[in-house]
């Protein structure tokens, strides 16, 4: 059903259908396939196939999450950070930011690391920004290599 998904968004041996592929996406994601999940939360960002809804997405996004998608935790993260969807919440995002930085996904440490530096909800810690950089850094994130780089400091 997720194949089928991806088949009918990018219109690999079909016609390029969003409506079909959310459909069977949807699909998936009923019997708990998290990366349709996934792209269900993509696509209603966008509003492919469906109407864009900022609501739904971060439902199929916390869906995603509370399976365990390290990106479904970031995503959501991001949704409280901006209130789209959801309530601008920092203790929120910091959650679910935190369990994904726990599965060294490397947006949300970049995330962490500007929410440290700048102390939004948290206390401003530069020491702690600069760890979450470093590892985030590490998995290969550009934007916190250059800026450790433009700081002057290792990875």
């Amino acid at each position: 059903m997720h194949n089928l998904g991806v088949m009918y968004a990018t219109g690999e041996d079909v016609e390029q259908d969003y409506e079909q592929a959310v459909h069977w996406y949807e699909k998936a994601a009923e019997v708990g396939f998290v990366d349709s999940m996934i792209n269900l939360g993509i696509l209603y960002h966008f509003g492919e196939g469906v109407e864009q809804s900022d609501e739904l997405e971060a439902k199929w996004f916390r869906a995603a999450a509370e399976a365990g998608s390290s990106q479904g935790m970031t995503n959501l993260g991001l949704m409280y950070y901006q209130g789209r969807g959801v309530p601008k919440d920092n203790t929120q995002a910091l959650k679910w930011y935190r369990q994904a930085a726990d599965l060294d996904d490397p947006y949300a440490l970049y995330n962490l690391a500007q929410m440290y530096r700048d102390g939004e909800g948290v206390d401003a810690d530069t020491e702690a920004s600069i760890e979450f950089l470093r590892r985030s850094a590490r998995e290969g994130y550009e934007p916190a290599q250059q800026s450790l780089t433009d700081q002057g400091l290792d990875w």
